[in-house]
């Protein structure tokens, strides 16, 4: 079975977000930010994006009347697992490679005593994919909404 067509943009899309969290965590790091649980937050304005981007794509080159809900959700749902597994796993290759910046998590997050850079890159991943898959379900609901007011605005006007 192929998951990825050759039109699919889930790729692209999923590159850019995870070089959007990258550049966000390089950023961070500097100013001491990094463990500010707040700043999460901002990685779901990219998770946001990235996911609603690469929805919106799939509808502009879906005829509208091949247009279905859950081929949008699975863009929006590939979207966010690309960039979920890239992100875990570059953290858990920085935090493997960074031992003093392990032991910084590990003094201030909750559970941090239990952490290790598999465990970190685990709870990324789970919440990558937890707003993820939350952003592809409204992104898809946005774009199903406005191609039933599209159908119906064409059905009246071509009366």
């Amino acid at each position: 079975m192929n998951l990825i067509k050759s039109n699919d943009k889930s790729v692209p899309f999923g590159v850019a977000i995870t070089l959007a969290l990258i550049g966000f965590f390089f950023s961070m790091q500097p100013l001491g930010l990094v463990h500010n649980l707040m700043l999460r937050a901002l990685n779901g304005i990219f998770m946001f994006a990235g996911v609603f981007l690469a929805v919106r794509q799939h509808r502009r080159n879906t005829p509208a009347e091949s247009f279905r809900s859950l081929n949008g959700l699975s863009v929006g749902l590939r979207t966010a697992m690309f960039a979920a597994i890239a992100f875990a796993t570059f953290v858990s290759l920085y935090l493997l490679m960074d031992e003093a910046f392990m032991a910084q998590v590990k003094a201030n997050e909750p559970q941090g005593q239990y952490m290790n850079p598999f465990t970190v890159s685990i709870v990324i991943f789970v919440e990558a994919m937890a707003s993820g898959s939350l952003f592809a379900y409204i992104s898809m609901q946005y774009f199903k909404v406005n191609n039933q007011v599209k159908a119906d605005a064409k059905e009246v006007y071509s009366n």
